[in-house]
């Protein structure tokens, strides 16, 4: 995935989620994955529909906003950073499996400290080098899929 003096980042381009409570991005998100060289990740995703994104709450909040509106937008986003571990890889190293984690900062706060365990797959298509991350929950059954496109 990431070798020596790289730094990738990704667009967000697709993702599927299967849980019976729906797609908590929205049906277009937006984000940016970015692994460096020296074994960081930062993940930046969030729903781009103005339903789910109220476009008058602004930064830094004023004691006027609506909480709802702050939840709605918070209920509808992911952001996290933290190291990353590449557990396993095919000869090739177009497949295998990378942890993130632990978490150093999370917009949810009780994945501080937490691993997120994905599978993943190099694609290389006539539009670009893609990213799948791929992941089950084997006690709830959910799982997600997530493509990232590279962007540098």
């Amino acid at each position: 995935m990431c070798k020596s003096g790289c730094s990738i980042p990704c667009r967000f381009t697709k993702y599927r989620h299967r849980s019976g409570n729906g797609t908590h991005w929205g049906q277009k998100p937006t984000g940016i994955l970015t692994y460096t060289d020296r074994g960081f990740v930062s993940a930046n995703m969030a729903a781009t529909e103005p339903e789910l994104r109220p476009s008058n709450v602004t930064w830094p909040p004023k004691p006027e906003d609506a909480q709802d509106l702050w939840a709605l937008i918070g209920r509808h986003a992911l952001s996290y950073a933290g190291t990353f571990t590449i557990t396993e890889r095919s000869p090739d190293e177009k497949t295998g499996q990378v942890i993130h984690g632990p978490l150093t900062v999370c917009s949810v706060p009780a994945l501080v400290g937490t691993n997120l365990t994905r599978n993943y797959t190099l694609l290389q298509r006539p539009d670009g080098e893609y990213l799948r991350l791929f992941s089950v929950n084997t006690e709830s059954g959910r799982s997600s899929e997530i493509w990232w496109k590279r962007l540098a």
